[in-house]
């Protein structure tokens, strides 16, 4: 279970069942107008509502890049800046469903119906947060990107591959790879 497909995974979905959750409607009420002559209705989503948590979504999604690109204590840094989001994200889920506060640029809502999304996006930020600590965890001993995408001066730090021989028009296999070949 320490893979760091598994962890990405997590990221991925905890991400995107946010911004999913954030993009549907949470409330919808009657507002009157014309001194109660009549009424229009009022509807909200969840990033109307909560324009944060839609954000740390995003830079949690942002940290899959992170978790693939990176390696070491950056791979744990961007860990933690993704189990932090995953838990603010989370507070402004529970805070939204204990004190519900809509908005309705000043006028008296009626009616008012609050969709339970706020759960979901709750347990998606679990999920995030869960990602981020894993990778705190276990990330030391995922490999990271290849060295094409190195720079020049890490790339001469490593001992050369056979690979790197073969792409050198060198023998590997040869105790001394300058030393004149013999046809067999």
């Amino acid at each position: 279970m320490r893979s760091r497909r598994f962890a990405l995974t997590l990221l991925i979905l905890g991400s995107l069942g946010v911004l999913g959750t954030c993009a549907l409607q949470w409330v919808s009420a009657s507002i009157s107008v014309l001194s109660g002559v009549g009424t229009r209705t009022f509807a909200a989503s969840g990033s109307q509502l909560l324009p944060q948590a839609t954000a740390w979504a995003v830079l949690a999604l942002a940290g899959s890049l992170g978790y693939i690109a990176l390696r070491g204590w950056l791979r744990q840094a961007v860990g933690v800046i993704v189990a932090i989001a995953g838990a603010l994200i989370g507070v402004l889920a529970v805070d939204f469903g204990l004190n519900p506060v809509v908005d309705a640029a000043g006028e008296s809502l009626v009616d008012v119906q609050i969709r339970p999304w706020w759960i979901a996006m709750g347990l998606c930020a679990l999920v995030i947060a869960a990602a981020g600590l894993m990778a705190v965890a276990w990330s030391r001993p995922w490999a990271a990107l290849g060295s094409k995408y190195e720079t020049q001066g890490a790339r001469r730090q490593r001992p050369a591959s056979p690979w790197d021989s073969l792409d050198a028009g060198q023998d590997p296999t040869m105790s001394d790879p300058d030393a004149p070949q013999s046809p067999a």
